[in-house]
């Protein structure tokens, strides 16, 4: 099947490492063409090679995410997204006049509806939507109506979740089928080449913890909490070194930026933490490693990993480091023991709190034996729901349905 994939956001991501690892192992099987906004992420894919990339300036975004969800002066981006529409409208009519025989639309992010039911319409073709983010509570709101009573259940032929915990969300009489096909990592390729050799202290039996948050540097990664739980840990122990590994993303400069600024809708996150390491003095505890590829030479050479988002959803770098054996502390209320189980593979904090993850890090190290168990535990979680070889399977199956119709 020729099949589109629409990613909806320029920035490389790990829901962009993840098509691609799904894409490469599918082979022969399917013929992929991605429609997706220029940037990093479509500079990941095409140097990639997973299929033909179709680049456009703009994708219209709505979001009824949990953490998304418009708010406040968070409106304006919904203005900005309705005022963008029209473009979005005229790509995706270019797209399907190039690919016009495409057999099925996967989107891979909830957030590209309105570009992908517009691509429905003019081919006629299913619609699959993979949901990565946490719905939260979706309440009886007119959003809530207008999204899956409207578009959801005349548009979308079928559901795919990343996990238990996204499905929970869902509407229970959402009347549409629904699958949870976990996320999956190749094992064969996630050493990727070694791009720069890491910091002694993370390659030098010293004694130390070595703690890590790994992913794009944003203020809803709990980027900011980690630096304050380091810092005051620090302060009273010589045992720890912590790593970022990950970039911020480019904003708008200019006049826009300035807007963007003072709405509180953008945040310069990575120099921002750069300064706040250089004044505290702890450059040389805090080690700032920026974008890399050979994330297996990372997990290697850390005994932690931290991932307090405030997005209430366990994210990929969990299940990454749990292949390496490495346990998690995790911002997740209520987790499903499909993805992390509290106290066995890792520990469960409150997001935006950095006195929990503080004292989550230091039980870490505190406690050898019990994290190294947590991370055998996790290891095995790992190989039970997120093998590449049996999620990709499942993927096919969903598209085999289809596939007997064309």
């Amino acid at each position: 099947m020729k099949i589109a994939y629409i990613y909806t956001t320029g920035n490389f991501s790990g829901a962009a490492m993840s098509l691609v690892q799904v894409l490469k192992r599918m082979g022969s099987e399917v013929n992929p063409v991605l429609l997706v906004p220029k940037g990093s992420a479509s500079v990941f894919f095409r140097k990639s090679e997973v299929g033909v990339v179709h680049e456009v300036a703009w994708l219209s975004q709505f979001d009824h995410t949990r953490h998304g969800r418009y708010r406040g002066f968070r409106w304006l981006v919904a203005i900005r997204e309705l005022l963008l529409l029209p473009y979005t409208f005229f790509a995706v009519r270019a797209f399907a006049a190039k690919h016009h025989d495409i057999k099925l639309i996967h989107l891979n992010e909830i957030t590209g509806i309105v570009g992908a039911i517009i691509l429905k319409r003019i081919t006629g073709v299913p619609l699959v939507v993979h949901i990565r983010a946490h719905m939260g509570e979706q309440g009886r709101g007119i959003r809530r109506y207008f999204l899956w009573e409207i578009l959801f259940r005349k548009y979308v032929d079928r559901i795919i979740c990343i996990d238990e915990t996204v499905r929970s969300t869902i509407p229970k009489d959402i009347g549409i089928p629904i699958v949870t096909i976990h996320n999956a990592l190749d094992l064969c390729n996630v050493n990727g080449v070694v791009i720069d050799p890491l910091p002694d202290l993370m390659t030098q039996p010293n004694g130390l913890m070595r703690v890590a948050i790994v992913g794009s540097l944003l203020p809803v990664k709990g980027v900011y909490e980690y630096f304050e739980a380091a810092a005051r840990l620090l302060k009273k122990r010589d045992d720890l070194v912590f790593i970022y590994v990950g970039q911020g993303i480019r904003n708008p400069s200019g006049p826009v930026a300035a807007v963007y600024k003072f709405l509180n809708l953008a945040d310069n996150t990575e120099e921002n933490l750069k300064l706040l390491v250089k004044q505290a003095g702890l450059e040389s505890r805090i080690l700032m490693l920026g974008h890399r590829n050979d994330l297996g030479h990372i997990y290697s050479n850390v005994d932690v990993l931290c991932f307090p988002s405030h997005y209430n959803a366990p994210g990929r770098p969990i299940f990454e480091a749990a292949y390496f054996g490495r346990p998690s502390i995790a911002a997740i209320d209520n987790p499903l023991s499909d993805t992390f189980v509290n106290g066995v593979t890792g520990i469960s904090i409150n997001a935006k709190d950095p006195v929990s993850l503080e004292n989550a890090i230091e039980w870490m190290v505190e406690n050898p034996a019990k994290r190294n168990e947590m991370g055998r535990r996790a290891y095995e979680l790992a190989l039970k729901n997120f093998d590449l070889k049996s999620n990709v399977e499942k993927l096919l199956l969903v598209y085999d349905v289809y596939a007997s119709e064309y």
